[in-house]
């Protein structure tokens, strides 16, 4: 529902517990705009790596090892 004026609160509006998230497209771009064009390639293998996780829970063992990572 990225940015489409109105179409949350629709949706909401509907279906009361609705869960809204971003496009994994717009997410991972919004990601990687700040990220040195050195370290792109080991950042989106990371974020890769995330978002084919298979639980929360592997998923935030993966963003802790990223932290540890040097993206610059």
């Amino acid at each position: 529902m990225d940015s489409v004026s109105g179409l949350e609160e629709g949706a909401k509006s509907i279906f009361k517990d609705v869960a809204v998230q971003r496009c994994i497209v717009h997410l991972s771009r919004n990601s990687v705009k700040n990220i040195p064009s050195k370290g792109y390639k080991a950042f989106t293998a990371q974020l890769g790596k995330e978002y084919d996780a298979v639980s929360l829970k592997a998923a935030e063992i993966d963003n802790d090892e990223a932290e540890e990572l040097p993206f610059n």
